[in-house]
């Protein structure tokens, strides 16, 4: 182990690491009861951890369709932040938006600023180190079978020369 600098850390053993989850999509329902602001033909709120720039970003919805740019009914997009959405024409005042989304809640799916990290641990970690451990390939013959038949199967495979044998 190689330790920078003058504070001595612990000593860890080499190994494959813990097994996680790395989460870089972020979900809100709108339900009306949020901070909403009418902007032009357009309403928008602020949504928790979403990504922060000045550019349109994608949002996808139950009720509304990503919008890359232009002002269209039943669009939506994310920018600085907050979900910008476009209800239909009849709808215009966010007290009319507002009883909009309380009858349809509308789910909103948009890229987190900071994205989260959970680490998988108990039996499914322990199952996950078996399949490692299972998939390394085996000198002659390295046998991978799938019980599920009706799902997809891709595999990316390397080996490691065996420098055991003289050719």
């Amino acid at each position: 182990m190689l330790n920078n600098g003058t504070t001595v850390l612990p000593y860890q053993p080499y190994g494959i690491g813990n097994w996680g989850i790395r989460k870089a999509i972020g979900k809100v329902v709108l339900d009306g009861s949020e901070d909403w602001t009418a902007d032009y033909v357009r309403f928008k709120t602020p949504i928790p951890n979403s990504i922060n720039v000045v550019s349109r970003k994608i949002c996808y919805s139950n009720y509304f369709h990503y919008l890359e740019s232009g002002t269209e009914e039943g669009g939506c997009f994310v920018y600085l932040a907050q979900a910008y959405l476009y209800p239909t024409s009849d709808i215009t005042t966010v007290a009319d938006f507002k009883t909009w989304l309380s009858t349809h809640n509308t789910i909103v799916y948009y890229q987190l600023e900071t994205p989260t990290y959970t680490q998988i641990t108990g039996t499914l970690a322990e199952q996950l180190e078996n399949i490692y451990q299972y998939l390394l390939s085996q000198k002659e013959q390295t046998n991978i079978s799938q019980v599920n038949n009706d799902l997809p199967f891709v595999i990316s495979a390397s080996a490691l020369l065996d420098l055991s044998e003289e050719e």
